[in-house]
């Protein structure tokens, strides 16, 4: 195993502990978690967004020009 793929693999667990550990510390409301909720959903649609749009440019080459 390479170091970059070592270090790799730690931020992503740093990361998912990191954000895994304010639901679980705290005393949250029912609105709270429905915004953890909220905001995780939204960061996920994004990156499928920003994932998909360079594909969706090579598949259609001329999309932008017919505006």
């Amino acid at each position: 195993m390479t170091n970059s793929l070592a270090f790799s693999i730690a931020g992503i667990f740093l990361a998912a502990v990191v954000g895994a550990l304010p639901p679980l510390l705290g005393k949250w409301s029912d609105r709270q978690l429905h915004g953890f909720v909220a905001l995780g959903a939204g960061v996920f649609l994004g990156a499928v967004f920003f994932d998909l749009l360079p594909h969706t440019i090579i598949a259609q080459p001329g999309m932008l020009t017919n505006f």
